[in-house]
């Protein structure tokens, strides 16, 4: 970082704290930079968590019936299977 000494106006690389200029000698502090603060988190009303819990309940519901409907699926074809194996070997 930059600064400038307060006596001589010799701009010295520095760091922040207490530095001496090189050309004339004078100790002199450098303040540290401020950080800007951070913004206000907005805080969310009660429809928006009731919004997106109903719709959350709706995915999970449309994914538990399209799961049920792909094993149904399943022990049918398995089930005409062994119904077709069992009428084979007879």
């Amino acid at each position: 970082m930059n600064a400038e000494c307060p006596s001589c106006r010799t701009v010295l690389e520095v760091q922040t704290g207490a530095n001496s200029c090189s050309v004339c000698g004078n100790v002199f502090s450098v303040a540290v930079p401020a950080i800007a603060p951070t913004p206000a988190r907005k805080n969310h009303g009660v429809f928006y968590y009731v919004f997106f819990g109903v719709l959350s309940l709706i995915a999970t519901v449309f994914i538990l019936f399209i799961g049920s409907a792909m094993l149904a699926g399943c022990i049918e074809g398995f089930n005409r299977g062994l119904e077709n194996s069992r009428s084979l070997s007879k």
